[in-house]
């Protein structure tokens, strides 16, 4: 899981359109969502107009609940598609 706790203070991002425009992303934490195959299929992200500090049981936490939601979903497409055909 990749954590940024407040972008404005971040040298990567605090120059950032989507930080110190409009949009005012200021906490941001994302999860790479990959193909069985290797291949990166996006990210799961959650962003807000706060900064947060994530604990690592948090951290952890989440990571559990997207792996679950993951292995869900591919189990719900898998079944989707045995029963079409």
């Amino acid at each position: 899981m990749f954590v940024v706790q407040d972008a404005r203070k971040d040298e990567r991002f605090h120059d950032n359109p989507l930080v110190t425009g409009d949009t005012n992303v200021v906490f941001y934490a994302g999860i790479p969502s990959i193909s069985d195959n290797g291949l990166p299929l996006g990210t799961l992200c959650v962003i807000d107009h706060k900064p947060k500090l994530l604990s690592h049981s948090q951290i952890d936490s989440h990571k559990i609940k997207y792996v679950t939601f993951y292995n869900s979903e591919r189990a719900t497409c898998f079944l989707k598609r045995t029963l079409r055909s």
